[in-house]
């Protein structure tokens, strides 16, 4: 059974025109959440780099753009290099547990050497993301952002609050962040 499902797949993956693929146009939403994520990755919060702080900013800033009242998007950390995010949805019941949503802003350092291009400009090839950070973890930190960015536009209002944290040093001793 499992051979006749792969099979069937693979026909199906075959039998889809090129020109259906290649005629994907983002959605408002995905260029939103697109945006986010080339600023992000945009910008060098390596250790080296030493730009977590305008990251964290940047997320803030789009969050109070979309509604978020400053009392629920905090930008704090042991330092002024180290800022981590700490953004909140309000839910209905707010004795409940709230849910939280975690990812890192902070990357290992990118030899400029070591790539083919700037290491810090999101490109897009072949269909792959490439760029410091796409994987681990801007661009998960970008889909929280976004989320929570449409979360509050559309006035979803969940049953228990859903924090956001993003930490500035995963990548680093881990003191300044979580």
């Amino acid at each position: 059974m499992t051979r006749v499902r792969t099979a069937a797949c693979v026909l199906g993956a075959l039998l889809v025109p090129a020109s259906a693929i290649a005629q994907y146009e983002p959605s408002p939403l995905d260029q939103e959440h697109r945006a986010v994520f080339r600023e992000l990755v945009e910008i060098n919060t390596s250790p080296d780099g030493g730009q977590v702080a305008p990251a964290a900013r940047a997320v803030a800033a789009h969050l109070s753009a979309a509604g978020y009242p400053t009392s629920d998007v905090e930008v704090l950390g042991p330092s002024e290099s180290c800022q981590n995010v700490v953004a909140t949805l309000r839910g209905r019941a707010s004795g409940a547990t709230p849910v939280l949503l975690l990812a890192h802003l902070d990357v290992v350092a990118a030899g400029r050497a070591e790539w083919e291009h700037d290491p810090y400009v999101l490109r897009e090839e072949n269909g792959w993301f490439v760029g410091r950070g796409t994987l681990d973890n801007k661009a998960g930190a970008s889909l929280l952002v976004a989320n929570m960015m449409r979360w509050k536009r559309e006035g979803f209002v969940p049953a228990r609050d859903v924090i956001t944290v993003l930490t500035c040093d995963e990548e680093t001793d881990a003191t300044g962040g979580i």
